[in-house]
């Protein structure tokens, strides 16, 4: 699962206005199993500094036409405020969950 979200996060970096934290976060608002390894967390951040702003540049040149940029943002922006929402009430965690408790996802302490 590790590249299709890495994909999905990438696509959502590049369609709206988010970092690769904040795409990530999103992501999971709609899916909060969804966790990257370490590699992949790494390739999208140096996306994030080294290819991202060229690539929203040669994607709005490109598809100039769509008007989807809006709705794509807002739909983004959605996914997030529920992740922080879940994050709120305990049914999310940021991956950092202590030794001796409960991960509400279930991915911490276990091994990658």
């Amino acid at each position: 699962m590790s590249r299709s979200v890495t994909v999905a996060v990438v696509y959502v970096m590049c369609v709206t206005s988010l970092s690769w934290r904040d795409a990530l976060k999103a992501v999971r608002g709609a899916r909060n199993v969804a966790n990257p390894n370490v590699g992949f967390l790494r390739q999208l951040q140096d996306f994030e500094s080294e290819r991202l702003t060229e690539e929203r540049r040669r994607l709005k040149a490109k598809y100039h036409n769509l008007t989807l940029e809006d709705e794509d943002e807002q739909m983004a922006k959605q996914f997030l405020a529920s992740y922080y929402h879940s994050l709120s009430v305990g049914e999310m965690c940021e991956g950092n969950c202590p030794p001796g408790v409960a991960c509400p996802r279930g991915l911490c302490h276990q091994p990658r």
